[in-house]
């Protein structure tokens, strides 16, 4: 399939992608395999070290059926049942329509409702859920959810760009008026979002967190080599010390924080024309970690060979879906699977946290809960890591 033809395809499917690969891939010009994840023998997970840690001596009981040491000593599966040595995931809230993100702080769980069209706080073990932005408040749909030590910072296509609204409650302001808004970011110092359709081609912009005026020139790079990213549809934004990193449905590129010029802009992985599924997520570590279709794999910071680390067939069906970073671990939802699962970042088994569950979408991990969003019935849930 051309270039052309996934662009029909992918505007087609917009609303239902938002937030968002074959066995090939291309880097520039030269097409590359996917290679085994790093050569070395995988090592365990988190998981498999803390259960064979002291486990007779710290342990009171055995670990299937002991909520306080459920399938290892010290997990605690937070007022749960723990059967077979698994924690039984709790439902928070329910009612809220399509909840597409979620966010997490020492405090509070945050989500923004595509079709309702709200920002919601509440507790980490649920209650009353209050709105920092009120039903109709974002528009629609919701694309990006960050919070830090003050602000939550939501950001809306075919809405009201990005805004920053005080995680107690209190007016939002207005960091980008674009209405064709993606992934949003944060730093120490600077908020980061990029946007496409408006003004006709891919931007990345940046704004220091302490300028508020909004009628300021933010600092923006419009990456377009060869006009190869006019019209793009975005996803993902993420960021690490020196670098910006931002993802389209087939196409991930990165810029330097330093000069923050479009000479900067580098391509780092691009799917093969004929591929059918999409780009879903985009995290960085050490890597940079993909969720493409249902399989999550590891591209270089630099370019180069991607990694295989969970594996999947190519199905097409790229329902919303996430993949975030904690510990070790790269934690995923495979919708089409009913299924929150985690595999090691440097490879090793899947394993599955929660299955059954009608089409996960949202998710965000926290020191000891995963929580994940149902996007078929609104319901927000949570499982002990």
């Amino acid at each position: 399939m051309g270039r052309m033809q996934w662009k029909g395809l992918a505007r087609v499917a917009l609303v239902g992608l938002i937030g968002l690969g074959a066995c090939n891939a291309i880097l520039g010009n030269e097409e590359i395999d996917f290679v085994a994840a790093d050569g070395s023998a995988p090592g365990p997970s988190d998981a498999a070290l803390d259960a064979g840690a002291d486990a007779a001596d710290a342990c009171p009981s055995d670990l299937q059926t002991n909520g306080e040491h459920c399938g290892r000593c010290g997990r605690s599966c937070g007022g749960s049942s723990c059967r077979d040595g698994a924690c039984a995931p709790q439902l928070l809230t329910q009612g809220y329509g399509v909840v597409r993100r979620l966010a997490v702080d020492d405090d509070a769980l945050y989500f923004t409702s595509t079709d309702q069209q709200l920002l919601g706080r509440m507790a980490k073990d649920g209650g009353v859920v209050s709105f920092l932005e009120p039903d109709g408040g974002l528009i629609v749909p919701s694309a990006g959810l960050v919070v830090d030590g003050a602000f939550v910072y939501a950001s809306a296509v075919y809405g009201a760009g990005v805004r920053r609204i005080p995680k107690t409650g209190g007016a939002a302001e207005t960091i980008e008026k674009c209405n064709t808004t993606y992934g949003v970011a944060l730093d120490a110092t600077h908020v980061y979002w990029h946007l496409s359709l408006c003004g006709g081609e891919v931007r990345v912009r940046r704004r220091a967190k302490n300028v508020l005026d909004e009628t300021l020139t933010e600092e923006e790079a419009a990456p377009r080599p060869g006009g190869a990213f006019a019209q793009e549809l975005g996803g993902d934004i993420v960021v690490d010390d020196s670098r910006v990193y931002w993802m389209s449905l087939v196409r991930i590129m990165s810029l330097p924080k330093i000069g923050f010029t479009d000479a900067g802009v580098a391509v780092l992985f691009d799917r093969p024309d004929g591929g059918v599924d999409l780009l879903r997520g985009l995290a960085v570590a050490d890597r940079l970690y993909v969720l493409m279709g249902e399989r999550v794999i590891a591209v270089p910071k630099g370019g180069g060979d991607a990694s295989v680390l969970a594996d999947a067939p190519a199905t097409g069906d790229n329902k919303p879906a996430t993949l975030v970073l904690a510990g070790s671990d790269v934690y995923f939802t495979r919708p089409a699977k009913g299924i929150v699962a985690r595999v090691p970042m440097g490879g090793g088994p899947v394993e599955t946290i929660a299955s059954g569950q009608p089409t996960p979408s949202a998710l965000t991990v926290d020191a000891q809960f995963v929580y994940w969003s149902n996007d078929s019935d609104g319901s927000i849930w949570r499982v002990a890591r």
